[in-house]
Order: structure tokens, then sequence, then C-alpha cells
């Protein structure tokens, strides 16, 4: 599973999930305590060459950052918009 940086990683702004703040302070120390987390899954950038939007783990992804990790663990889906929306 590739490790990319979190710099190429963008949220897609379709995605409707919402976490309240109990249960990002609970991954964030499960993270912290064992360094597992599920990877992001995410997909090639519609318009910027190299870089990826976040279909999976938009609140995972802004915790690792906080927590000083460079490169995420992630996997790769190459599908459509249509299925993006889907997946999201």
């Amino acid at each position: 599973m590739p490790s990319i940086q979190l710099q190429l990683l963008h949220n897609d702004p379709r995605n409707a999930n919402v976490c309240n703040d109990n249960t990002l302070e609970k991954i964030r120390r499960n993270i912290e305590r064992n360094g597992f987390y599920p990877p992001l899954i995410i997909r090639p950038h519609p318009k910027k060459k190299g870089h990826y939007m976040i279909l999976d783990g938009h609140h995972r992804r802004q915790l690792l950052e906080t927590l000083g990790y460079q490169e995420v663990e992630c996997q790769i889906w190459e599908v459509n918009e249509q299925d993006a929306q889907l997946a999201l």
C-alpha cells in the first residue's frame, strides 16, 4: 500500500461525513497510542496531476496532520466522478 505525502491529498467538498469532537479525540488518542489507522481511500485528482482527492478518510487526514505525519498510507481507487460521488 503506497504512502502519499499529505500535501498531495485534498478533501472533496462533497464529503458529507460529520464527526463530533468527542469521536475525533478518541480516534486521535488511538492513533497516538498504537500508530495504526485505516488507510485513506483516495482517487487521482481530476484537475491536478500527481495530486489526489480523498474519498474516505477526511477526518483521519486532519488528525494525522496534527500528529505530525508527513505521509499516510492510502489505497488508490481509479473511479470516475459518478463513482466518486457514490463513495463519498
